[in-house]
């Protein structure tokens, strides 16, 4: 995939975020496809991240907001994890099939494994 292929999504999150839209979370979905919808009071949305691409992602879009990463594997969501960190979200959870982890700031806690 080619540069522009990187993240699907994002271009509405940036809007809704910019008109002052409640953005309750935000899921990355490493290779899935992007979606968003109202939840209760505010807004849900689902970025897609190539998984070749995940760990140079321009995620600055989730700075503030709870986020989730789902992948098919902890090697596929890895580096959507760590690479979510960086953009200082409230918190960020890896879920992938084989385990769960979470980030809220200070340590990363591993609240399942298979």
């Amino acid at each position: 995939m080619g540069r522009g292929d990187l993240m699907r999504g994002h271009d509405d999150l940036i809007r809704a975020r910019l008109a002052g839209a409640p953005v309750a979370v935000v899921d990355l979905d490493v290779g899935g496809k992007p979606d968003f919808w109202r939840h209760g009071k505010g807004w849900h949305f689902r970025i897609a991240v190539d998984p070749d691409e995940a760990g140079s992602a321009d995620l600055r879009c989730c700075h503030g907001l709870p986020v989730f990463v789902h992948a098919d594997s902890y090697a596929d969501g890895w580096p959507a994890f760590e690479r979510a960190i960086e953009f200082e979200p409230i918190a960020v959870h890896l879920c992938a099939p084989e385990i769960v982890l979470r980030y809220t700031g200070e340590e990363i806690e591993q609240l399942w494994e298979r």
